[in-house]
This record gives structure tokens, sequence and C-alpha cells, in this order.
């Protein structure tokens, strides 16, 4: 099959993935026994930092917590932002969607 277009999409612009992210974000925080919740209106303020560890690592700087507890958090940004990656792409598989990639031959 010889491909005629290849489109990369950026969350959000080929489809409002956005909330989904967000669920996902809220189902990381769960599953690593964090106690946050982003509502609609936190996230949409957090979408102006480009990148999900990003967001994780200015919404940890935001918080007002001791030292220790920034620096526990931020030990586990990784871990957090890979589970928030799994889970979109479980509810992507299972909704069977190919998020991000679009292709027409």
């Amino acid at each position: 099959m010889k491909l005629k277009a290849l489109i990369f999409d950026v969350d959000g612009t080929l489809a409002d993935t956005e909330e989904a992210h967000r669920c996902a974000f809220n189902e990381a925080f769960r599953r690593h026994g964090v106690d946050w919740n982003w509502s609609k209106s936190q996230y949409a303020l957090l979408l102006t930092i480009t990148g999900g560890k990003e967001r994780l690592a200015a919404y940890i700087n935001s918080l007002a917590i001791s030292l220790s507890e920034h620096c526990a958090l931020t030990d586990r940004i990784a871990a957090i932002h890979k589970t928030k990656t799994d889970v979109t792409h479980r509810w992507s598989s299972r909704d069977r969607c190919r998020c991000g990639m679009a292709w027409s031959a």
C-alpha cells in the first residue's frame, strides 16, 4: 500500500482528546495514591504548559508543601506520567481509536 498522506497530530488538533487526557491523569493519580483530581477548569489552566511531565512538575511547584514532599513527588513524575500514558493507550485501544495519527491510501 502506497501512502498518499501522513498527518501528525498534536493532542486536540484533529480530535478533542484533552478531556480523555485529564481523566487519564486523574486515574494515574488514583493508582499512585496521590490525592489530586484535576477539574476541567484547573486542567484548562494547566494546558498552557506544554508536555505532560512538565505539566506535572509545574503543578507540584504550585503546591504549598515541604521541600521533602516536593522532592518525593518530583521523583514520581516519570512513573505517574507513564501510568497516565498507559491508561490513555488502553482506553484508545479499547475504543479502537488511533489517536495522534491518521492515514489515507
